[in-house]
């Protein structure tokens, strides 16, 4: 299948495969710039199979068989058909949990109409207090959510990496172009948002990467006028001066302003038809070097944090056991060691917080 069909499938809430033709009436799109992503080096195209991407292999031509081997937003596809077998499990280098899925789905898990899961989230975000607004996927079915951001992501990379080349940035990927796993997924919907899966808002997402401060700067203000891409929330972690920080972007693909008529024919209004959220960051490169040297810290500390949220812990660790508090503590100051020292290197942190003041913070709506 091309990468022009498989954007036009990616139209939020499309039922069939088939594109119908636009009335005349209609806002014309704008054209999509369909590029090839694929790189040729050796360390990118030789590397070795793990097992669970063998057992991914087989669940794909198994569901091929009765499916096909193409899937959509609008065909059905199950949870089950992800899930290993226990002697199929690989546990984990230094004892970390087996994952229990391969793969991520293609299609969604209920036949539900969009229109009806729309409604669904649009309930539940009006129950929000005004202080406490959520930021939501338009639909809580995992499988369409997991769908639709797949055929958003190529745009997505190619326009994260035109941003990047014009703002001496470097754009970073998830290892292998993988979408979050089914495990971490479910994890995280569990443990931090109470099994709602629309708020699951990075199953895919991006990095780009800053040496100076002006570009990382000037890198926001593109992304900000890009028109394929709509902002909806930005976090700005790097104004404390202290630990990780970040530019956090959660940005909005595939949406419209659709036109609303009486019963005259004349525009009364416009109204959002929402499009699907995708995670991108905005790094100054000393702080997220010390992240990635510290993978192994964070990796322990996720882990242990989200193992006691399960349980119905405090996020403040107070009732935690001794040993995982100890622990967590540890791995923490470890961190925050590292990340001093990359601090330092940027100088100082009023003259730092001059350059990013322009970045302002937004909350979802």
């Amino acid at each position: 299948m091309s990468d022009r069909k498989l954007l036009q499938q990616s139209v939020p809430g499309a039922e069939s495969t088939q594109t119908a033709p636009s009335p005349a009436s209609s806002v014309p799109l704008a054209p999509v710039p369909l590029p090839v992503l694929g790189r040729t080096g050796a360390a990118d195209t030789i590397r070795r199979e793990t097992d669970v991407e063998a057992a991914t292999r087989q669940l794909q031509a198994a569901r091929a068989k009765t499916r096909g081997p193409q899937g959509g937003p609008g065909e059905l596809d199950s949870l089950d058909n992800y899930k290993l077998a226990p002697d199929q499990q690989v546990p984990k280098p230094k004892g970390g949990k087996p994952d229990e899925y391969a793969g991520t789905p293609v299609g969604k898990f209920s036949g539900e109409s969009s229109a009806s899961k729309r409604e669904g989230v649009a309930a539940i975000k009006g129950g929000e207090a005004p202080d406490k607004k959520a930021l939501h996927q338009p639909v809580a079915d995992l499988g369409e959510i997991y769908a639709h951001c797949s055929m958003l992501e190529a745009e997505f990379k190619y326009q994260v990496e035109q941003v990047a080349s014009k703002t001496k940035g470097k754009a970073v990927f998830r290892p292998g172009g993988k979408m979050k796993s089914l495990d971490r997924t479910l994890e995280k919907v569990t443990a931090d948002y109470k099994g709602d899966m629309s708020r699951i808002v990075d199953l895919t997402g991006g990095s780009i990467s800053f040496d100076d401060p002006k570009d990382l700067v000037k890198g926001y203000g593109t992304i900000a006028k890009n028109p394929m891409f709509h902002l909806v929330r930005v976090k700005n972690t790097l104004m404390n001066g202290k630990g990780y920080g970040d530019i956090n972007l959660s940005i909005e693909m595939g949406g419209a302003d659709i036109d609303i008529y009486d019963a005259r024919g004349k525009v009364v209004g416009k109204e959002h038809y929402a499009g699907f959220l995708i995670e991108l960051q905005l790094h100054l490169a000393p702080i997220i070097g010390v992240k990635e040297a510290a993978h192994e810290q964070y990796e322990k500390m996720r882990t242990l944090d989200a193992d006691n949220k399960n349980a119905g812990k405090k996020e403040d660790r107070s009732d935690w056991s001794k040993e995982d508090r100890t622990a967590y503590e540890t791995l923490l100051a470890e961190m925050e060691g590292l990340y001093g020292k990359a601090w330092e290197t940027l100088g100082s942190t009023k003259a730092l917080n001059r350059k990013l003041k322009v970045i302002k913070p937004m909350a979802p709506t």
